[in-house]
């Protein structure tokens, strides 16, 4: 492929809103090899590679081939704001959030990875510091129009609505607003796209049209993976909670009863930790049969040994499910088998202890006798709830 050569009589033009080249409209531009160049691309494209320098450029926008000292001040303090907060995006998506991780599982995630792998390079590209207006003319403009190509590529595959369910999310959430705050200094073409209208201004409908089953399934996708992170959470509150508070019961001079209090706590927690697998198991329900999501079918057939519906593709490769064998737990319901464990392993230890030290007042105090029926119960029925109870998804 021959490099583009520049031209100083592109007939750049602005009119009608647009930047026109030789009368086609020009709809992209990318850094060229040469410092303070642009590539230009046209819709229809135009025979040849076209490269113009920032001089020209500056001088179709503006009708001159320089601007006042404070005005390049301006731009380009704004430009180094929008490297900084662009590094900024970078770790807060791949190193200091699992925001990137989460992204190759949505529909478009990998393209989106490798659109923000392309325009990671464009603006390492561009320079530091700049010896001409042309040069830092065409720098911003690069700058901040691959930035908004950027911001709308991760709202359309990943909006704002999902990402604040993902752990971190609400850090990439306000980097985004940063990044788009800080590229409204810069000039620009208005070749990026326009944003879309807002929810007040979009007609109200009862139906799930077409377009919205992608930002849906990720929205979904997005609360599942927030409440697991809660049952984690609750599971290792329980956990640390429970053996500190069973290290408390087991000194001397506390009262005996303390340790009825364990199972009536853990049996709170427990309920928590069933509504949060209810709603995962509704979502995941309404994932595979309505939305058809491939995930739910996948991870159903492959990695959870259940039977397809006669509804549902069963066109599996014999070698995937072999190798997905490797990946399915010894027991499907091995998340509430740890949960069983341990608020019953806890409750039983709690009760036995509180029961050794109280069992000379079961029949002489009437509070001592009510916090046995209280807590045995509850320990019991927790018990059998949870015997009866596994995860639905």
């Amino acid at each position: 492929m021959t490099s583009p050569t520049v031209s100083t009589n592109a007939h750049l033009e602005w009119r009608d809103g647009g930047l026109y080249c030789q009368g086609c409209p020009v709809v992209h531009l990318l850094p060229a090899p040469k410092m303070g160049e642009l590539v230009i691309e046209t819709e229809p494209p135009l025979p040849d590679h076209q490269a113009i320098c920032g001089e020209e450029l500056l001088f179709a926008m503006t009708g001159q081939k320089t601007f006042s000292h404070a005005q390049g001040e301006r731009w380009l303090h704004a430009y180094i704001h929008v490297r900084t907060v662009f590094s900024g995006l970078l770790d807060q998506l791949f190193f200091t959030t699992p925001t990137a991780r989460v992204l190759g599982y949505l529909d478009g995630g990998a393209d989106l990875l490798d659109t923000l792998e392309d325009i990671k390079k464009v603006i390492n590209t561009l320079p530091l510091q700049v010896s001409s207006p042309g040069v830092l003319y065409a720098t911003c403009i690069l700058a901040r129009l691959h930035c908004f190509l950027l911001l709308e590529r991760i709202e359309q595959i990943c909006p704002s609505t999902y990402l604040q369910h993902i752990s971190g999310g609400s850090v990439v959430i306000q980097t985004l607003k940063d990044l788009r705050l800080a590229l409204v200094p810069l000039p620009s073409l208005a070749l990026e796209k326009r944003p879309q209208a807002t929810v007040d201004e979009c007609p109200s409908s009862t139906v799930i049209a077409p377009d919205d089953t992608k930002d849906e399934r990720a929205l979904l996708f997005g609360e599942i993976m927030k409440r697991i992170e809660l049952q984690d959470t609750l599971f290792l509150a329980g956990f640390f909670g429970g053996v500190s508070f069973l290290g408390i019961c087991l000194q001397p001079g506390v009262d005996g009863h303390t340790g009825f209090l364990l199972p009536i706590a853990l049996s709170a927690l427990m309920l928590k930790h069933y509504v949060h697998n209810l709603r995962i198991g509704q979502i995941g329900f309404y994932l595979r049969f309505v939305l058809k999501s491939r995930w739910e079918v996948t991870r159903r057939h492959l990695f959870s040994k259940q039977t397809l519906s006669s509804q549902e593709d069963q066109t599996f490769d014999a070698h995937l499910l072999k190798e997905a064998q490797k990946l399915t737990p010894f027991y499907k319901h091995i998340d509430m088998l740890a949960s069983q464990i341990l608020f019953s392993t806890l409750s039983a230890t709690a009760l036995i202890i509180a029961s050794q030290r109280t069992y000379d007042q079961l029949f002489s105090h009437p509070f001592t006798l009510s916090l046995w029926i209280l807590s045995y119960g509850l320990a019991a029925a927790s018990s059998c709830f949870l015997a009866v109870k596994k995860r639905v998804r």
